[in-house]
């Protein structure tokens, strides 16, 4: 599933010259390539993802966002919604947190 999150306030810099930002990503159950993929239809440059975020994403200013949700990409309302796939990715990548006790 390709996801847009929220609109989120970001602070523009040499970068990035707009004043709000969102991430279109996938869950890490889906293949990458498709991410790829759907950005490359929308006209994004597959120089602009970011593998190393906590979430493999493209950001997208408030037009492209849009864009990507008349082109199909599932809408996160909420912060929950957007927390929960970090966490799925976390998982994916490092697997399960284990508890140790302090008298181990």
């Amino acid at each position: 599933m390709i996801c847009v999150d929220y609109l989120q306030a970001c602070l523009p810099n040499h970068r990035w010259r707009w004043d709000q930002v969102s991430h279109l990503h996938c869950l890490p159950t889906d293949d990458i390539e498709d991410l790829h993929q759907f950005a490359e239809r929308i006209g994004l440059k597959r120089e602009w993802f970011q593998p190393q975020s906590i979430i493999p994403h493209y950001d997208l200013m408030p037009a492209m966002r849009e864009v990507a949700l008349r082109a199909g990409a599932t809408e996160l309302l909420t912060r929950f919604e957007l927390v929960a796939n970090i966490r799925a990715w976390r998982l994916h990548r490092y697997g399960p947190k284990k508890i140790v006790s302090p008298d181990q």
